[in-house]
């Protein structure tokens, strides 16, 4: 992170850098989540009744390109942008409070390590501590954007939703504010880990591609070297946590209207029950299911990330 740069602006690059990266990935957002929450077991006959009266009896998309093309020939082209407006939202605030709160938290972790110790602490220490925790803290913030982006993604031609405002009204009425946080938990547990390897990796690659592209006899870089950091690591921190994420967005889908939305059945309310109904009727492979998509979508998000960022930065440091 560059000193020049105040947090103030590490938050306005980090907003900004949060709506670009969702241009980019909206569709294959949409399809990660279809994937992830298709409730196919690995035998039907197992699940108990109440929990599978929603669930197809064949399956409804069998990977990425035709679950893609299934979408848009059923829903338009549009429904691979659906829920776009509250991930727009979530997105920008998530970006500016993800990268205000890891400028501070690494001034103060710095400020602290030379009180104590008269040096900088580890880079890549600092880089996961102060990544983990604007992780914890942008994610209790915008939650309830990421729940309402969710089942915005989970609607079929029959929207249970008609705008922005009247998911939050709906929600609010008939789950009250409890509801805006359905599966928080698992988020939590997932965004630390999450936040912290995508911080500490991408810094980590980063250095040493800056340091391969800045020696007279190294290899030169096509591509911006924060644009390859940010991707690798991406990929890394998503395939880490999926197994959190996939929890999330089943619980995330629990009230009272989830019959109406895509394919979702009932499962344990609890963080652990949640996971241990999953390994049971769908298989530990469950937890990877998007996986594709969820690559695609991850990796050129983060890669645009971070590079906005490292742009407006520059623009930031030269102003």
């Amino acid at each position: 992170m560059s000193n020049a740069v105040a947090p103030w602006q590490e938050a306005i690059s980090g907003a900004v850098a949060g709506v670009a990266s969702r241009f980019v990935i909206a569709p294959f957002d949409v399809i990660k989540i279809r994937l992830q929450l298709q409730l196919l077991p690995t035998s039907l006959a197992a699940i108990p009744l109440r929990s599978a009266q929603n669930i197809p009896s064949e399956r409804i998309y069998s990977g990425m390109i035709q679950a893609g093309y299934r979408i848009f020939r059923e829903e338009g082209i549009m429904a691979l942008w659906k829920g776009n407006v509250s991930a727009t939202y979530l997105y920008f605030t998530y970006g500016g409070v993800q990268f205000y709160s890891y400028a501070r938290i690494r001034q103060m972790l710095e400020a602290i390590s030379i009180r104590l110790t008269g040096n900088l602490p580890q880079p890549d220490i600092t880089s996961f501590v102060a990544g983990a925790t604007a992780g914890l803290f942008g994610t209790v913030m915008t939650y309830p954007l990421d729940l309402i982006r969710t089942r915005f993604a989970m609607q079929t031609a029959e929207k249970v939703y008609e705008s922005f405002p009247r998911a939050v009204s709906h929600i609010y009425t008939h789950e009250g504010l409890q509801g805006f946080y359905r599966g928080i938990l698992p988020a939590v547990y997932q965004i630390g880990p999450y936040m912290g390897i995508s911080f500490s990796t991408q810094a980590y690659i980063n250095r040493h591609l800056q340091v391969l592209n800045d020696k007279p006899n190294g290899i030169p870089m096509r591509l911006s070297p924060e644009f390859v950091s940010g991707g690798l690591a991406g990929a890394i921190s998503k395939t880490v946590v999926m197994p959190f994420d996939a929890i999330r967005k089943r619980l995330q889908m629990q009230g009272p209207d989830q019959q109406r939305f895509f394919a979702t059945g009932k499962v344990p309310r609890t963080f652990v029950g949640c996971a241990a109904h999953v390994v049971r009727y769908e298989g530990f492979g469950a937890f990877w299911r998007g996986w594709v998509p969820s690559m695609l979508k991850s990796a050129p998000g983060t890669a645009v990330t971070f590079w906005v960022v490292a742009k407006m930065r520059e623009l930031f440091a030269n102003a």
